[in-house]
């Protein structure tokens, strides 16, 4: 995403191959597993866009309050979880129609959004994990809250691969894993820097954290 909409970049030959034109400052886009959608947030509209891959074309649209920047999808792509940076709602979304079909509301405001499997065993129901201000707030797929995690010196960005651990950065320049099971900070990983949103490799289980204080990317 970028200031004039968005860019796609051909991997293999490593050049921007073509622009999709969209207003709003888009920013945060996200994929569909099977490539078909493009996810994309437009806070200065304040809405959320998805797209069709192949036409680049508009699906739907939703008009959202908070600037919507953040972007976590349900591990079987039926769900698009949408919230802005300091909103206290996550607000669940219909990714065919863009409809709204649930509202989690925070006691914080919101800086980081993932989804994870609350189990192993099949029926997997989804579990959502959002950073506060002070902590992180679990919901179930349903709307229960399931338990809120004190994370010392401010949580802000949450990345969650497979696996039994979930990765937040804080504003005191930390980053920790948090255990899935007990839902208990068990180490600190990294510290020392200013570090923002970070992703995952599926294939490999490494995680990419940008490093803004020293201008690196540390895996």
């Amino acid at each position: 995403g970028t200031t004039q909409g968005v860019s796609i970049i051909d991997i293999a030959q490593r050049h921007v191959s073509g622009t999709i034109a969209l207003a709003g400052d888009p920013r945060t886009v996200q994929l569909s597993p099977d490539g078909q959608l493009l996810y994309v947030t437009q806070p200065a509209l304040g809405q959320v866009a998805v797209i069709v891959a192949k036409t680049r074309k508009p699906l739907c649209t939703a008009s959202l309050p908070g600037q919507p920047s953040l972007l976590a999808l349900s591990l079987d792509a039926s769900v698009l979880y949408v919230a802005g940076h300091g909103d206290t709602s996550v607000r669940a979304l219909n990714p065919a129609t863009c409809a709204v079909q649930q509202t989690f509301k925070t006691n914080e405001p919101v800086y980081g959004l993932a989804v994870t499997a609350a189990g192993y065993a099949p029926p997997v129901p989804n579990q959502l994990w959002i950073t506060g201000t002070t902590s992180l707030t679990i919901f179930s797929a349903d709307g229960h809250l399931l338990s809120i995690v004190p994370i010392a010196g401010g949580p802000q960005d949450i990345s969650i691969p497979a696996g039994f651990s979930a990765y937040v950065t804080t504003r005191e320049g930390t980053v920790v894993a948090v255990d899935l099971s007990t839902r208990r900070v068990f180490r600190t990983l990294i510290s020392g820097g200013q570090f923002g949103p970070m992703d995952y490799d599926a294939n490999t289980g490494e995680v990419y954290v940008p490093d803004r204080e020293h201008n690196q990317l540390d895996v």
